[in-house]
């Protein structure tokens, strides 16, 4: 008996794990019109199979679930048509941090309508105070942290980040407002998007560690196309384990400010690299 539930415990978090997959990291592999069309297919599939499971089940968790990988697919379509556009062009540090916001936007507003329609409140997602203090001070104090250490040592990071070798100390500063507040950005929007729609959901079957695992390792594959950095298994290991940390913030704290300022300080001396080439 023990065998049996394990081994469908086992299936379902393979079933979820794909869906994940679907979203956030099988259209790494596509580009450009076929991309987007791809990313409609997934989004519309996920809503038609939400609607059947609402009519089928109307009294099932199963249909926020659903509908949760919707949004992500939902969201994760408007990013990508925001950069098919061409509207906006990242090219540039204004032009990046412009990049930042328009996506901030159409993907936190998406999240936060779509969540309403379903029927779930804003804390279904973290977006509530929880247990602000803690959050506050795990989130604040990891900021502090990294801000003035990549403020001090700004190329400490270059192992793990490009970073450009000659970047001075006044350049470090007057990019610094910059940095900041695109990493708060980044970091809001990216803890809502993997992790703020799906962790309370998926927890209802999975339980609240499988579901923080599944949501970090989707997270990690997720930057598998990255090239800010030269060691590329070596930074997705530790978005792994940082992905688990922000998971596990976000759990306790039963709110998303925590994780965000503890994500968006994680950030700095990503981003600080980014526009050190700009």
């Amino acid at each position: 008996m023990e065998d049996l539930r394990l081994g469908r415990s086992l299936a379902l978090f393979a079933l979820l794990l794909l869906c994940e997959l679907l979203i956030f990291v099988a259209p790494l592999f596509l580009q450009g019109t076929i991309k987007a069309i791809a990313q409609v297919c997934i989004a519309v599939v996920f809503l038609l199979f939400a609607w059947w499971m609402r009519i089928r089940e109307p009294r099932s968790n199963h249909f926020y679930v659903v509908f949760a990988f919707f949004i992500g697919a939902f969201v994760t379509l408007m990013e990508s048509l925001l950069t098919l556009s061409g509207l906006v062009s990242s090219s540039s540090v204004a032009g990046g941090l412009f990049w930042q916001i328009s996506a901030t936007v159409v993907i936190i507003i998406p999240i936060v309508l779509l969540t309403r329609i379903s029927g779930t409140n804003m804390g279904g997602i973290y977006l509530q105070r929880g247990r602000i203090g803690s959050g506050l001070l795990i989130g604040l104090s990891t900021f502090l942290f990294m801000m003035i250490l990549t403020l001090v040592y700004p190329t400490g990071a270059s192992m793990l980040f490009s970073i450009r070798d000659d970047i001075t100390h006044a350049e470090v500063l007057s990019l610094m407002p910059i940095v900041v507040t695109f990493v708060l950005l980044n970091g809001l929007k990216e803890e809502l998007w993997f992790r703020g729609i799906f962790l309370k959901k998926l927890a209802v079957l999975l339980g609240a560690w499988p579901s923080n695992i599944l949501t970090a390792f989707v997270f990690s594959l997720a930057h598998v196309g990255v090239s800010y950095t030269p060691v590329l298994l070596v930074f997705l290991g530790i978005s792994f384990l940082l992905g688990l940390a922000w998971g596990y913030v976000m759990q306790k704290t039963n709110s998303v400010v925590g994780s965000a300022l503890f994500h968006g300080a994680m950030d700095i001396p990503v981003i600080l690299g980014i526009f050190s080439f700009m």
